[in-house]
């Protein structure tokens, strides 16, 4: 185990944008850190930067207090772990699990006990004689990952290990990496595009995009306090319904009006600047059913959907479609009226030409 700095790394391809810009970050000893972000964003650039398979343009790497950006791969006490699993096929699963610590001079009985060690953490025992053609695609990834841990490495380095992954050999998988991060406590940074991914494994998540570093945090942190309209759109499960307008002022009140309607906003935001061009994101479960009266807003159901695994509804209101999360119970049918209630207080604003998150205090700068 051991810490992992990174700090500046940039890294540019001949002829193409900058794949990683100025990229600082700070993985502790035994953490668990998830890498997130939409395609083509450095995620895997930023790996081989730390593996030693690219070199950077500028910055550094240090693991376990030595700087490595200049030392060969094998030097580095990295291991990597791929989308496919790239097993020998002409290799039983116990050599497949010794194959790198053979290349790296460990003798026979060594590599076996290594083995046989990874392959205990990973449920893999009944499966040593095997070759990998007979492997499932859950077993062959738990088998690549064991080849990595055998090695014992500093750091453990996952590029979008579950992608190629059918729903429940994922989930199988996800509490696979839980369980043993929970014995081996081995320095972790896994990459991912997927948010329910990231949700479920790290410790902490670090956003890219566009090569850069967005934010990094604890998942509820992230979820509950995100510093920029992109962070809210990305990681929010389900995802946030998005409303361009600006903010009003109406007899000391301050509203979010938009060309659906207008929202009220609470007291410490009754004094906002007048007119200024915001956008709204209102997570799904900060719309609630209401009985009517004050403060409620008339819709219409539509209907039932499932997103990420979370019940939502599809409602009609201010003139347009949004999504709330089912609060349990038969839905209405389609078309029927009720009240709702949209919660200004959990709602976030973010600057219309920057897409930077914008306080209480700025609101009524």
């Amino acid at each position: 185990m051991a810490e992992l700095i990174l700090t500046g790394l940039s890294k540019a391809y001949r002829g193409g944008p900058a794949a990683v810009v100025d990229f600082s970050l700070s993985v502790r000893d035994g953490e668990r850190v998830v890498l997130l972000g939409p395609s083509g964003c450095g995620k895997t650039t930023l790996l081989r930067l730390i593996a030693g398979l690219e070199k950077p343009d500028a910055g550094q790497v240090h693991i376990g207090g030595r700087r490595v950006d200049g030392s060969p791969p094998h030097r580095r006490g990295v291991a990597m772990l791929f989308q496919e699993s790239a097993l020998y096929p002409h290799l039983t699963v116990e050599d497949n699990l010794g194959f790198g610590l053979r290349l790296a001079g460990v003798n026979r009985q060594e590599r076996r006990r290594r083995a046989r060690e990874a392959a205990e953490w990973l449920g893999l025992t009944d499966l040593l004689s095997r070759r990998p053609g007979t492997l499932s695609g859950g077993e062959a990834q738990r088998v690549a990952l064991g080849r990595a841990l055998a090695r014992r490495p500093e750091v453990l380095l996952l590029d979008e290990p579950l992608s190629h992954l059918d729903a429940p050999l994922r989930e199988e998988l996800i509490e696979e990496l839980l369980r043993l991060h929970a014995r081996a406590h081995t320095t972790m940074l896994l990459v991912t595009h997927d948010r329910r991914e990231a949700l479920a494994l790290g410790q902490r998540i670090a956003l890219q995009r566009d090569g850069r570093l967005v934010q990094v945090g604890a998942p509820a942190d992230l979820l509950a306090q995100p510093t920029c309209l992109f962070v809210a759109e990305f990681l929010g499960l389900p995802r946030a319904n998005i409303r361009a307008g600006r903010l009003a002022m109406d007899d000391g009140a301050g509203f979010f009006s938009c060309p659906e309607g207008r929202l009220p906003l609470s007291a410490p935001r009754a004094g906002c600047r007048d007119g200024r061009e915001v956008i709204l994101a209102v997570p799904p479960q900060r719309i609630t059913p209401a009985d009517g009266g004050e403060g409620t807003v008339p819709a219409r159901f539509i209907e039932s959907r499932e997103h990420g695994g979370e019940g939502t509804w599809k409602i009609e209101a201010f003139g347009s479609t949004w999504l709330m999360r089912a609060p349990g119970g038969p839905a209405p049918a389609p078309g029927e009226r009720l009240f709702v209630t949209f919660q200004p207080d959990s709602a976030f604003f973010f600057d219309a030409s920057t897409g930077s998150a914008v306080s209480i205090r700025e609101l009524g700068g």
